[in-house]
């Protein structure tokens, strides 16, 4: 899977699980303040994240350093390629 799909995915994801404007979803969106994700939609997004793109179980501490849609999506295209976004 090359970087754009998984960026068109990730933002698939938080589009469909977003309570705000979906259509105005950026990189530069903060998950948590922008889009409305509280602790549990974030627990939900870390589930939906790794079983569609088949990962390992997330770190927590890497999970926290979180903010944006494109930290969101420069760590799950370095945890599918094996390289760093």
């Amino acid at each position: 899977m090359d970087d754009e799909s998984v960026r068109e995915a990730v933002h698939g994801i938080l589009r469909h699980m977003s309570h705000g404007d979906s259509a105005e979803l950026s990189d530069d969106a903060r998950i948590a303040t922008d889009l409305g994700f509280d602790s549990l939609r974030l627990l939900e997004l870390a589930i939906v994240i790794e079983e569609r793109f088949e990962l390992a179980e997330v770190n927590v501490d890497e999970a926290l350093g979180v903010s944006t849609v494109r930290e969101l999506v420069d760590l799950v295209t370095e945890r599918v390629t094996g390289t760093a976004a």
